[in-house]
């Protein structure tokens, strides 16, 4: 029978395969890990505040581990990452976004994940009275982060599943060349969430009239929404998509949920 280590290593293995050949917009768990981390440390306005203000998906580098740390199993291994990067700091100071963000990376350095950002972060904000409790406390927050991180596979794979819906909804209702700015407005739209003119006509090239063309097309069928109530400087959200984040920091989830402690 396969350990929990195991069949978490498992898991990660076969979703990051899935990720490899699946849906677009999987930039969007970058955004949605560094929101769930922010909200653990304070941060109070909603996910499309977030992204408005110009959140930015995790950039902190991994924290340096040397080879006696990678001890057997996988949760131990990456409480003891969590320690490093928390150092004297707790769960919702920098040192800890620091220890959240390197637990993530060192997913990647481990090779588990190599194509998307896990959202670990949500996992861990559904639970986080036991969380702060026990971030100091190696041996259960290896137990901890395991359990954590399976449910974050899953939170993954019903926001990817969102993203692939809407993606193919939104294609049959606006067929568009690839490459056009039609095009370009979608991927945005589902890999970044809002939609900034100025950063449209960057990406593409176009004119101003071409891109606010395009951005209406997608008004029209309720794919994005104007979010800032502006005449000027508008911004508009995949609103689909916020709704499926917030559900799901809200704990709106039947699969994956961690073990009581």
């Amino acid at each position: 029978m396969l350990s929990r280590d195991e069949i978490c290593v498992r898991n990660l293995v076969r979703f990051d395969a899935d990720v490899a050949v699946g849906p677009a917009g999987i930039g969007l768990l970058g955004f949605v890990e560094s929101f769930a981390s922010h909200v653990i440390s304070g941060y109070s306005p909603s996910f499309l505040d977030f992204l408005i203000e110009g959140g930015d998906a995790p950039r902190s580098a991994a924290v340096a581990t040397s080879p006696s740390l990678r001890v057997k199993g996988l949760g131990v291994h990456l409480a003891r990452v969590h320690k490093l990067g928390m150092h004297r700091g707790d769960i919702s100071t920098i040192e800890g976004k620091s220890a959240r963000f390197a637990v993530g990376a060192e997913l990647r350095n481990l090779g588990l994940i190599q194509h998307c950002t896990l959202p670990v972060s949500v996992a861990l904000r559904g639970k986080l009275s036991v969380y702060r409790r026990i971030a100091k406390d190696e041996g259960r927050l290896a137990s901890f982060l395991i359990d954590a991180i399976c449910e974050s596979v899953e939170i993954a794979t019903r926001i990817l599943e969102t993203v692939d819906r809407l993606d193919r909804s939104w294609r049959a209702e606006l067929p568009s060349k690839k490459g056009s700015v039609l095009d370009a407005a979608i991927d945005m739209s589902l890999s970044e969430v809002v939609v900034v003119g100025d950063r449209l006509r960057s990406v593409t090239g176009a004119n101003k009239s071409n891109v606010y063309r395009a951005v209406q097309a997608m008004v029209g069928i309720g794919a994005l929404s104007e979010v800032t109530g502006r005449r000027k400087n508008q911004i508009w959200g995949a609103t689909q998509l916020v709704d499926t984040v917030e559900v799901l920091m809200a704990g709106g989830r039947s699969v994956g949920k961690i073990a009581a402690w």
